[in-house]
């Protein structure tokens, strides 16, 4: 186009789900019309989509090797905010003194409740901004399945329980997912 004129804007989580959904329903053998994987066809063989199904989250946390970022829910947003740079992420746990799970604040939680809103990311706390008690699924749940799931309720981000890696409170990370893209698309 000419000059910087912006026609649309690209909705990546939603292009995502869309795909998921569709790599879902071949593996599920639930896709009845042959048009719609055509293209996805032509790229991903039965092997790929079988081995999605295969891989869990408890994979894509012990591939990480670290537990996830995570700040009290008193902590301040500036510093839930340098944690997210310092570990490249867009998301944190926040806790309480005893470790358990009280919210996950994301990037766009801080862009959201605290810029837009005018507030001071000195002064605000976690548990003014943060998602509280948000939805977990198990580290058994395939990666597949995660992102079908994040698809239907409109996450970027999702906290993992169980697994051997586990927090006080039985969390064991916190994916995102891009991070689930990813390591799917990796050999």
């Amino acid at each position: 186009s000419e000059g910087n004129t912006i026609y649309g804007q690209l909705m990546i989580s939603k292009c995502i789900g869309e795909a998921v959904l569709a790599l879902k329903n071949k593996r599920d053998k639930k896709s009845s019309d042959d048009d719609t994987m055509s293209v996805s066809s032509s790229v991903i063989d039965d092997t790929f989509i079988a081995e999605l199904g295969q891989m869990t989250l408890g994979d894509i946390i012990r591939r990480e090797g670290q537990a996830p970022p995570t700040v009290l829910e008193s902590a301040k947003v500036r510093d839930a905010v340098r944690l997210m740079a310092e570990r490249k992420k867009t998301a944190v746990l926040t806790t309480k003194k005893g470790g358990e799970v009280c919210g996950r604040m994301t990037t766009k939680d801080v862009l959201r409740r605290v810029v837009a809103a005018r507030e001071d990311p000195n002064k605000t706390s976690c548990s003014r901004v943060h998602t509280p008690y948000p939805d977990s699924v198990p580290h058994s749940m395939s990666v597949l399945d995660a992102l079908t799931h994040m698809s239907t309720k409109r996450y970027l981000h999702l906290p993992v329980h169980g697994g051997d890696t586990a927090m006080a409170d039985g969390t064991s990370g916190l994916v995102d997912a891009l991070q689930l893209i990813t390591h799917m698309l990796r050999p």
